[in-house]
């Protein structure tokens, strides 16, 4: 099975085409600052390169979120167009497992800066990527004050290295990886990983999983009355 494999989840952008699971063509660096210019001319001169036409790929792959609003919109639906017009299923997995993966085995915290002192993270178990803690929007004093009462070694990779400090004054024995490569989405990863699988019709209603609102909502629900219903739409175009 062909799978073409997407990451747009962050600053960095993630492309991989694999055959039965095995690489074929790869594609990671860091700095995009629009994913939308780079994506689409990568995506051609990959599938050239590997000499492959779109009706080739058996399965589309892209990393659901958390992470960056644009990020995410810009490769979502250009997986999604892809995936329905060529009637071939879209598989969703979550950008902080992808991040995980990176780390062979042990407990780790793959984690994004989410601004403002907040996070995205989960805590996994690998090899076997269950979750211990599921993937998250959290302040990084909440997530420390929880991590604190996990018994063993943690091992943090992504953007941890950005909060060096706070992380080794609660946590001293944890691992912060700062090594670039272990610290970036590697979207080969993704054909390895479990994920929802959604076919035809159903492709037109995912979202990404943004797992909070973005600031401008934000903003607007701090001077606006919110109704069940709002809630209640919002927590489903989320999931």
């Amino acid at each position: 099975m062909n799978e073409l494999l997407v990451d747009t989840s962050n600053e960095a952008l993630s492309i991989a085409i694999t055959k039965d699971k095995h690489l074929i063509s790869d594609y990671v660096a860091r700095g995009h600052r629009n994913h939308s210019i780079a994506l689409m001319p990568m995506l051609t001169s990959m599938m050239e390169q590997a000499s492959l036409v779109p009706n080739d790929i058996d399965q589309f792959v892209i990393a659901k979120g958390p992470g960056s609003y644009t990020g995410l919109r810009i490769g979502m639906s250009t997986l999604k167009m892809m995936a329905y017009t060529l009637n071939k299923p879209l598989k969703l997995v979550s950008s902080l497992q992808l991040l995980a993966m990176n780390v062979p085995s042990g407990v780790v915290v793959p984690l994004m800066d989410a601004r403002r002192q907040n996070v995205y993270a989960a805590v996994i178990n690998r090899p076997d990527n269950t979750y211990k803690v599921p993937d998250q929007h959290i302040s990084l004093d909440s997530l420390l004050d929880y991590l604190v009462k996990i018994d063993g070694p943690l091992i943090f990779n992504g953007d941890a290295y950005h909060f060096k400090e706070q992380i080794y004054s609660r946590l001293p024995h944890a691992t912060i990886i700062e090594d670039e490569y272990m610290n970036l989405p590697h979207a080969y990863y993704m054909s390895h990983l479990d994920g929802e699988i959604v076919t035809g019709e159903a492709i037109h209603h995912v979202t990404p999983s943004y797992l909070k609102q973005v600031e401008a909502e934000e903003k607007w629900r701090q001077t606006h009355e919110e109704t069940e219903a709002d809630r209640l739409s919002y927590v489903e175009q989320s999931r």
